[in-house]
C-alpha cells in the first residue's frame, strides 16, 4: 500500500487513476508487488490508508 501511495504522489494521480494504473501498468505492478492475477484494492482503500498516515502524522515524514 505504501509503495502505491508513493506512485500516486510521484505521478499526481487521483485514487481512481491509481487503481487504473495499477491494473494496466506492469511497471507499477512490479514496483508495488502486485501480480497480474491479484485483485487491486479499490480507490476507497487507498484513501483510507492515506488518511491513516495523515492521522498519525506520517505522511510528510515518510
Amino acid at each position: 500500500m505504501f509503495k502505491s501511495i508513493l506512485l500516486q504522489n510521484w505521478y499526481s494521480l487521483s485514487d481512481g487513476q491509481l487503481v487504473e494504473a495499477l491494473s494496466v501498468r506492469i511497471d507499477f505492478m512490479a514496483f508495488t508487488g502486485f501480480e497480474l492475477s491479484d485483485t487491486i484494492p479499490d480507490s476507497s482503500t487507498f484513501g483510507r490508508f492515506r488518511n491513516k498516515l495523515i492521522d498519525r502524522n506520517l505522511d510528510e515524514r515518510l
